[in-house]
């Protein structure tokens, strides 16, 4: 879903006719995905880092 809303910003002209994720009940486009933290802050790239995790 977060590809599908990256390729809908970012490869279509302003008017360019494509297609676009709808709620089902209230027709209405879909918020951007956010990254959230464990207790709910919106993350940014430079909030993250990548961990290596150790085979058991």
């Amino acid at each position: 879903m977060a590809l599908r809303q990256w390729g809908e910003q970012n490869f279509f002209a302003p008017d360019e006719p494509h297609s676009q994720l709808v709620d089902r009940r209230q027709g209405q486009r879909l918020r951007p995905l956010e990254v959230l933290s464990a207790d709910g802050r919106r993350l940014n790239p430079d909030d993250t880092t990548v961990h290596k995790v150790s085979a058991r």
